[in-house]
């Protein structure tokens, strides 16, 4: 049952580390930019398996290239 809860809200865990991390850190976003990086990344492998997520815009694949650039994230 927990299973299937993950499942139906792809990148959610994800998303709620980032709010975490962001509060802990006083809102500042480059602390927290290996967390961001995974909504990141999760998002864009749900967008390319053609899923959608309420976690996830579909803005995101494009900031997803400018924060890499941002905080100098390297694959």
């Amino acid at each position: 049952v927990k299973q299937q809860k993950v499942d139906s809200q792809p990148c959610h865990r994800e998303a709620c580390a980032i709010q975490e991390c962001l509060q802990k850190n006083n809102y500042q976003e480059e602390r927290c930019k290996d967390v961001i990086n995974k909504l990141f990344k999760c998002c864009e492998a749900l967008f390319k398996s053609g899923g959608e997520s309420a976690s996830c815009s579909k803005k995101m694949s494009k900031k997803y290239v400018a924060e890499d650039e941002r905080f100098g994230v390297q694959e």
